[in-house]
C-alpha cells in the first residue's frame, strides 16, 4: 500500500524536477 503512494507521488515530482531543469537551461542560454 504505501509503495502504491510513493509511486504516485513520484510521477508529479519527476515532472516538476523536469521543468526545473528546462527552466534552467532557459536561463543559462
Amino acid at each position: 500500500m504505501k509503495s502504491k503512494i510513493i509511486r504516485e507521488l513520484q510521477a508529479p515530482f519527476l515532472l516538476f524536477a523536469f521543468t526545473l531543469k528546462r527552466i534552467n537551461q532557459q536561463f543559462r542560454d
